[in-house]
């Protein structure tokens, strides 16, 4: 049973992260995720995060089910959205991570550097690592980098801006996130570290927590 939960803040000024989370319309069992920043003292940023959100959602849950259980597809939908903003007079730069879990597999494609961690009972990995800060998704030239993980139950998924893993720490984060289990909890401990690390939030803070216990749903 999934338990998923988030929490976004500012930092200075406007917020310009944006995460949206769906399941997709033809298969209730999938779910569909995307978190974008917005490149801060650039025009549009704000734009540019929901634009990608929308655009890499509404394509994602346009395709078949099946076929979003593939990196390649991923990669695809975020070059598309991509090629889509470059033409957007209105909308700047962004960071994006896009993906699907269905049945304890993830799939997805990422650009920039925000980041996703999982986390098993056998395992700890940022999905993200690989991935280019540049060119940014809405130049045209993004390249997009893909990522799967076998995700064994329980299991927990982190999906943050920078904001996060730049002032919490990835020792700190990855600390609470094998050993607080309740996802609130969590959220709010990594929080408090990145406060502590800094006096206050520095950049802008977004994080969403997905997590599997492993039990099954009451009939």
């Amino acid at each position: 049973m999934l338990n998923i939960v988030s929490d976004t803040r500012p930092g200075y000024g406007e917020n310009e992260d944006v995460f949206m989370v769906q399941w997709h319309p033809k298969s209730p069992e999938l779910l569909l995720v995307a978190i974008a920043d917005g490149q801060g003292g650039q025009p549009g940023a704000k734009v540019a995060a929901q634009q990608a959100c929308r655009l890499i959602l509404q394509a994602a849950a346009d395709s078949r089910p099946w076929s979003l259980l593939w990196t390649q597809k991923w990669e695809r939908l975020l070059g598309r959205t991509d090629r889509a903003l470059r033409t957007d007079a209105d909308a700047g730069f962004t960071t994006l991570i896009a993906f699907a879990v269905k049945r304890n597999r993830l799939f997805g494609a990422a650009c920039g550097d925000s980041a996703l961690m999982a986390v098993t009972a056998r395992d700890v990995q940022v999905l993200t690592k690989g991935q280019m800060k540049n060119p940014p998704v809405g130049s045209g030239r993004a390249a997009a980098f893909g990522f799967k993980f076998p995700l064994a139950p329980p299991w927990t998924i982190l999906a943050m801006t920078d904001g996060v893993w730049k002032f919490a720490g990835w020792d700190q984060i990855r600390e609470k996130a094998i050993e607080v289990r309740d996802p609130q909890a969590m959220i709010e401990s990594i929080r408090g570290a990145a406060i502590r690390s800094a006096g206050s939030l520095q950049d802008d803070f977004t994080l969403l927590v997905i997590r599997e216990d492993g039990k099954q749903k009451a009939d």
